[in-house]
């Protein structure tokens, strides 16, 4: 379905109760410019890609449009097929930035909650602060070995989560002055 706006005033409405996947915009257009457009887009933090396409070729305005957020800045007049092609390409980035937003929920969630579990175990075992220290000290150590960034993300969670296999623990011999016996010993291993 393609919706129409005689000019930015209208588009701005289009956008406030539509679901939009791309807009194609002009620079010069009846009362808002191509610019407020993009403003206006960026501002709301729609996820939507805009394609410029105009008749203006000034190098300026390309690089503002671009700077602004544009998808793309095509040249009056242009094939159909260049258009169909840059519009598939903005539905495909479009999909690509939902999916790593919605991801990068699931990544907060995941590490809220093993935040929380190493909470839980600290108290018990440490007081506060010593997962976090492990972490740190083993990201300092993935700088060093020069790891790729997901592998340091990685090693930190590893390192948060080093001891949660302690919660089921008995932790009464660690917290008693003396040795461990035994059986103890071998209690604590399995954890």
């Amino acid at each position: 379905e393609v919706l129409d706006a005689a000019g930015g005033g209208e588009a701005f409405r289009i956008l406030d109760r539509e679901l939009v996947d791309v807009i194609i915009c002009d620079i010069k257009m009846p009362g808002v410019s191509g610019f407020d457009l993009l403003d206006f887009v960026r501002e709301r933090g729609f996820c939507i890609p805009v394609v410029v396409l105009t008749g203006l070729l000034e190098f300026e305005t390309t690089i503002r449009a671009m700077q602004k957020g544009a998808f793309d800045y095509l040249i009056k007049p242009v094939k159909k097929d260049t258009l169909l092609v840059v519009i598939e390409k903005a539905l495909r980035h479009r999909f690509l930035v939902k999916e790593n937003r919605r991801m990068a929920g699931f990544e907060t969630l995941f590490l809220s909650t093993i935040q929380v579990l190493v909470r839980v175990t600290e108290k018990a075992l440490y007081g506060q602060e010593h997962s976090d220290r492990v972490s740190r000290y083993s990201v300092l150590l993935g700088k060093h070995l020069r790891l790729e960034p997901k592998e340091k993300t990685l090693l930190e969670c590893s390192a948060l989560l080093h001891d949660v296999g302690m919660i089921t623990a008995d932790l009464t011999p660690l917290l008693r002055k003396g040795l461990l016996t035994d059986q103890e010993r071998l209690e604590i291993r399995v954890h």
